[in-house]
């Protein structure tokens, strides 16, 4: 189970001495606030920012007017130019980057946050029929951008603009699974969030993210179906079931995170079965140390 979280939070802690530190470069807002980190490569494409100011370690807004018209505008550029492979899969979705107190700064697209290294946000939820022992289980869609054919939570999203987090699951729960709205609404459960910071092995970018996750108890009559092209099915598993795919690295990594957290809160993997467990339960919640959003 270690293994599974040390590929989500792989970026090195402060009191790590790792090679990953060098030629990182921190993203600040105007004022001077760490809001991302970026990699070396991706400089080259920042030099000609006329609003951006590139010093030591550091790259700096400088004109923090219609920052979002600004980065919309940047990242159009990219896109029809082909400078990032990330936005070949362009969502059209904007995400909000969050400065000093949780106040929003610029918002910005889906794709192009993890060039920057910004903070995202998102909700998973784990449909889950507790007399049975049994999860609803997805496998993404072939034709996804990222993570094509993998396992998944029953429910997943982004947090997009604007949206609450209780209102991005039950419009998750619609669009991904079918799951009406009244029934999402009536039963989803806030269970806490889990964060951690995540390097892409293929691209080197860093991820930051916070995910608010919820358990939903599925009634016998509620079955989540193929609804908006983004699951290729759903299949309900034992907890046994799920553990084994697990292990076996089936599941989108960050996914694979709510799983194991969504088992220790149920008694599946507990303190005294699990050698790993007090590292995998704080790993599971790091310190974020850029300004978030206050909910």
């Amino acid at each position: 189970m270690l293994d599974l979280v040390n590929i989500v939070d792989n970026s090195p802690y402060k009191n790590t001495l790792s090679s990953d530190n060098l030629g990182l470069t921190y993203f600040l807002s105007h004022d001077g606030v760490v809001l991302g980190k970026i990699i070396k490569k991706t400089l080259e494409h920042l030099k000609y920012v006329e609003w951006l100011e590139i010093e030591n370690n550091t790259v700096r807004i400088t004109d923090s007017k219609d920052l979002s018209s600004k980065f919309a505008k940047l990242t159009s550029q990219w896109r029809s130019e082909d400078k990032f492979d990330c936005l070949r899969g362009w969502r059209d979705e904007l995400y909000t980057c969050y400065t000093t107190g949780g106040k929003k700064y610029f918002d910005i697209e889906r794709s192009a946050a993890c060039i920057f290294g910004l903070v995202t946000y998102g909700c998973h939820i784990t449909g889950y029929i507790p007399d049975l022992k049994k999860i609803w289980v997805p496998r993404r869609s072939y034709k996804k951008p990222t993570f094509p054919g993998m396992l998944d939570n029953t429910v997943a999203g982004g947090l997009g603009d604007g949206l609450s987090f209780k209102e991005c699951a039950v419009k998750e729960c619609k669009e991904e699974a079918n799951i009406e709205e009244d029934y999402a609404r009536k039963n989803l459960v806030s269970v806490g969030v889990l964060t951690y910071e995540f390097i892409h092995p293929d691209t080197g970018f860093y991820q930051p993210e916070v995910e608010s996750i919820y358990d939903l108890i599925m009634a016998p009559d509620v079955v989540p179906k193929v609804n908006d092209g983004e699951v290729h099915e759903f299949m309900l598993m034992s907890y046994t079931e799920v553990i084994e795919r697990l292990l076996k690295g089936e599941f989108k990594y960050n996914c694979a995170l709510v799983i194991i957290d969504f088992l220790i809160r149920h008694g599946e993997i507990d303190i005294d079965s699990e050698p790993d467990y007090i590292e995998i339960t704080s790993r599971c919640h790091r310190m974020l140390e850029y300004p978030l959003r206050r909910v």
